[in-house]
């Protein structure tokens, strides 16, 4: 008995010695989904009409920061705004007549934080006001736009502007003449036109 024991104790010896190391392995899949934002609010002056009521309005033109129009931009990448009428020109509601887009005018004051780049219409810091320009009929450029790469990505409070808009002015490159002056003949009517606000991913 005492010979068979101590055999057995040496064979777990053994055992011990020759087996294999045991591990095991678990994943945990870790993932990143960034889901592109891109948002444009109209947050108020989403509708604006110039009615020339006297002869001092047809004389002077038609401005006031109760033709304002705020918005934001909320965005996860740069961006660049498009903004342009739908039509070449007014239409006329009865008459069918048109008139020229250069007599209603605009400029963008950057109502946010960031700064804005050359070559569109807004080119300036927070706080500043672009120069006054007619609005036009086109759609490829951009009215405002980032000043270089990973310039403007950012919330609504970081991207808010406001257009003030004017009619019959004559300022900045607007239609120099007034709406009554003696090379003007333009038929009583309402005349109108959309503004498309297109938001894109940056052009840089």
């Amino acid at each position: 008995m005492k010979k068979f024991f101590v055999s057995l104790a040496i064979l777990a010896i053994s055992a011990v010695s020759f087996a294999q190391p045991i591990s095991d392995r678990a994943v945990v899949p870790v993932a990143v989904s960034l889901n592109q934002i891109l948002r444009l609010q109209i947050l108020y002056g989403g509708n604006v009409e110039f009615v020339f009521a006297d002869l001092n309005d047809y004389k002077a033109g038609i401005s006031g920061t109760r033709f304002t129009t705020r918005f934001s931009v909320a965005s996860s990448t740069d961006w660049d705004l498009r903004m342009y009428a739908s039509s070449a020109s007014f239409v006329g509601n009865n008459t069918g007549s048109e008139i020229n887009l250069s007599w209603v005018g605009y400029s963008i004051s950057n109502a946010g934080t960031y700064t804005f780049g050359a070559g569109n219409n807004l080119t300036a810091s927070a706080g500043s006001e672009a120069a006054v320009v007619p609005i036009d009929d086109d759609a490829a450029t951009a009215k405002i736009a980032c000043l270089s790469a990973g310039s403007c990505a950012g919330d609504g409070a970081d991207n808010q502007f406001e257009i003030f808009w004017r009619a019959g002015t004559g300022e900045g490159t607007m239609i120099q003449s007034s709406f009554i002056s003696n090379d003007q003949s333009i038929n009583p009517d309402r005349y109108y036109t959309n503004i498309y606000f297109d938001l894109l991913t940056s052009g840089l």
